[in-house]
């Protein structure tokens, strides 16, 4: 049997080198969009409310947000955005948005107003919807890009290293997560 000795630092005793060579880490690898998810279902509510689109409940709540179910892909390339789906009442209609294509983009998703009458919408309300969807996902975008900045900042990272007592090994590497 053999016996191997390690010794381990926290963020805080890391060389300046091992202390970027780990937060780079965190961000390429280890990063966790979770968090982001999290502050998207949550930033929506406030959004929705402001133009007055109040989520339909249903009992399928696969959602991780009672308001909406958001996608997006926010890595500072060619389509990339924020979108949501679900149902919603406006004004006097149901609103059905559904995500198509392979984009998570506020231009990839598909629009339905409805109301219980049969009435078709008007090309008003159609327009009227479309501008502030195109709102509410460019702020979400806005909000997700803010996010991520601050998520994979330096200063939040030690926080999390503190937080969660990682260790490291000499070279930055990160121990335990």
């Amino acid at each position: 049997m053999k016996t191997k000795t390690i010794t381990l630092y926290e963020y805080s005793e890391l060389s300046p080198e091992s202390k970027k060579r780990a937060h780079e880490h965190y961000i390429n690898e280890d990063f966790d969009g979770y968090a982001l998810q999290v502050y998207l279902d949550n930033a929506i509510e406030p959004l929705l409310e402001k133009y007055k689109i109040v989520p339909v409940s249903t009992a399928d709540k696969k959602y991780a947000s009672k308001y909406a179910k958001i996608y997006y892909s926010l890595a500072h390339r060619q389509g990339d955005g924020a979108m949501f789906e679900g149902t919603f009442t406006w004004k006097k209609w149901t609103v059905n948005i559904k995500q198509s294509g392979h984009y998570y983009h506020s231009n990839s998703k598909v629009i339905e107003l409805s109301n219980d009458n049969g009435d078709e919408p008007t090309e008003a309300d159609e327009n009227a919807f479309e501008i502030i969807y195109q709102a509410i996902c460019k702020e979400l975008e806005r909000e997700g890009y803010a996010q991520i900045e601050d998520l994979q900042s330096e200063a939040y990272f030690i926080e999390e290293c503190n937080a969660n007592e990682w260790t490291f090994r000499e070279d930055g590497t990160l121990e335990n997560l």
